[in-house]
This record gives structure tokens, C-alpha cells and sequence, in this order.
């Protein structure tokens, strides 16, 4: 059968700044296929996410004459202004808990290059790191795309660092050094499933068997007891549908949808939509509208599904 699967896409739509009960929140995605947070971070609404990198807005005191370089520049990123935050953060030479914004920033605004000076740099540096923005009572709180499907919460501190890179350098097509960064974040934190995700998107995504022998041990005995766990099942279906291993796709895929805590929408959709295309490709055709069908109920602008039911031309 020869599966093959998209490549990793990002939507890139602009972003909306939405005021409702909760005060602020950022908007990102299409209308249908948005991602919001309020001003504390709290998820307002999930789907697809739109970018890299979603910041949250943040309440501070008013600003005086004498505040640091860090300070003001969060300020900036939480009102939005991204390019007055970039030129006074990269006022504050030396600095790591600025350059860790800086990255971010830059990552979200696609200059990976920028993106990955500053990021290494905040490594290389991350042991004062977390005491500088405790220092100025600064507590960022954002989102990183960890695949199209999920996003992570990220700290200043090294795994966000290693998190971040990986991203960065997956985006320019420098495999072997994100490869090197989840390394370090496996022999840092053996059981960090986020990493492993990672890991399996970036190794499904290569034309190398071995790369997707990889993700199927990885995954070997895996079961869904959270959306990461789901996420993670998704790539084991993917790794196996590439080996051409199709029952043990469509089982990971099954376990997947098994519904265990808070739903993620976008994994929901994904595996629906992997599932469906092999029962398809297997001309199941019954099985594989009822996974159509349960996309198109919710969002029936979801890639071609409505073209696959065929409900447009």
C-alpha cells in the first residue's frame, strides 16, 4: 500500500487579540481551529494550534524610570508588542533570561537562526537563568508546539531550552542537532514523555526505516492514559503504517481514541484521520466513513475530509 503521510505543516493565519469575561487572550488558528489562552494562561478554547509559540499575556504593576531591560521587555511581549520587546531584550547584553525570550520570540516570528543563537546561549547559560527572572518577580508562562497536533507548557529552565531547540532546529532541517538535544533531554529526564513525542514526530517525519523501528520500540507496550499518551500512540501508528504494518496501526490507533481524562481535540481528529485513511486504503470503506464521519460532525472543514465523504467536489 506504500503509506506515506503529510509532512509537518504549520497554519500560519495572523493573530487575534480577543477580549471576553477574562480580560485578554490570545487567538491563534483560522476561525473553527483556534487555540486561546486568557491573560493567567488559563485555555480557553482548544483545537488545532496556530504557531510555534503562544505567550501569555501578564498582569505587572506600572512601570518606573529604573526598570531593567528583562522587565520591560516581558511587559512588551505580554501587550503584544513583539518587535519593541525583541529590540529591548536584545539590549541587555549577556543576559540569559533574556535571551531565553529573545529565542522564543524569535522562534515564534520563524527567524530560526536568531531563534537558535539565543536559545543556545540561554543554555549555555540556564544555571542563572530561573534566578534572574526571580529576581524581577517574573514568572513566564507559554506554549510550545511540541507536534501540529500539542502543545507543551514550558519553563525557563533547561528542558524548555532543549524543548525549544529541538523545534528550532527541526524547522531548518538540522535533524542530527535536535536529535542531539533530546538526547540530552532523555539522559537528563528518562521518563519525559513530551520529549519522547518529540522524538517520535521528528523520526516519523525522515524517509529511514530505522528511524520509524525506532518509534515502534519506543512505543512497544504503550496504553493511553493521557493526551500525551494518545499523541504518542499516534506516531507509533504512523512509524508502523511506514513499516507497512497495518493491523498494528489501526490497534494504536484504537487505543488512542480510548477516552481517558481532558480530551485533545486536535489528537482526536488526527488519529480519526489516520485510522480512516488506512481502512480506506484497505477498501473498508464502511469502517473508514464512520472515522470521516466523526471528524466532519465536528469540524467539517478538517482537511479533505469532507471531499473523502463525498460531500464536495
Amino acid at each position: 500500500m506504500g503509506f506515506r503521510f503529510r509532512p509537518r505543516f504549520r497554519l500560519l493565519p495572523g493573530v487575534r487579540l480577543g477580549v471576553g469575561p477574562g480580560g485578554p487572550s490570545l487567538v491563534l488558528g483560522p476561525r473553527g481551529l483556534a487555540y486561546r489562552v486568557d491573560q493567567r494562561g488559563r485555555h480557553i478554547e482548544t483545537a488545532v494550534p496556530g504557531l510555534p509559540l503562544i505567550f501569555t499575556a501578564h498582569t505587572f504593576e506600572d512601570s518606573s524610570a529604573d526598570e531593567s531591560l528583562l522587565k520591560t521587555g516581558a511587559r512588551q511581549v505580554a501587550k503584544g508588542a513583539e518587535e519593541d520587546a525583541m529590540t529591548t531584550l536584545m539590549k541587555s547584553q549577556d543576559d540569559p533570561a533574556a535571551a531565553f525570550l529573545v529565542g522564543l520570540l524569535a522562534l515564534r516570528q520563524r527567524e530560526f537562526s536568531r531563534a537558535i543563537a539565543y536559545l543556545r546561549f540561554a543554555l549555555d547559560h540556564s544555571d542563572q537563568m530561573a534566578a534572574l527572572f526571580q529576581s524581577e518577580g517574573l514568572s513566564p508562562a507559554m506554549e510550545l508546539m511540541i507536534t501540529p497536533e500539542i502543545t507543551s507548557a514550558v519553563q525557563p529552565d533547561r528542558r524548555g531550552l532543549l524543548l525549544a531547540l529541538t523545534e528550532a532546529y527541526q524547522e531548518v532541517g538540522r535533524t542530527e542537532e535536535a536529535l542531539q538535544c533530546l538526547d540530552q533531554l532523555h539522559d537528563e529526564a528518562p521518563r519525559d514523555i513530551v520529549g519522547g513525542v518529540s522524538r517520535a514526530e521528528l523520526l516519523t517525519g525522515l524517509s529511514d526505516p530505522a528511524g520509524w523501528q525506532e518509534v515502534v520500540s519506543l512505543t512497544d507496550g504503550l496504553s493511553c492514559k493521557s493526551k500525551w499518551h494518545a499523541v504518542f500512540l499516534l506516531y507509533r501508528a504512523r512509524a508502523l503504517a511506514l513499516l507497512e504494518r497495518y493491523d498494528e496501526a489501526i490497534s494504536a490507533l484504537t487505543e488512542g481514541l480510548r477516552p481517558v481524562g481532558p480530551e485533545e481535540p486536535a489528537v482526536t481528529l488526527a488519529l480519526h484521520y489516520d485510522r480512516g485513511r488506512i481502512y480506506q486504503d484497505r477498501e473498508e470503506y464502511e469502517a473508514a466513513r464512520a472515522d470521516y464521519q466523526a471528524i466532519y460532525d465536528r469540524f467539517p472543514d478538517y482537511l479533505d475530509v469532507a471531499q473523502r465523504l463525498g460531500h464536495a467536489p
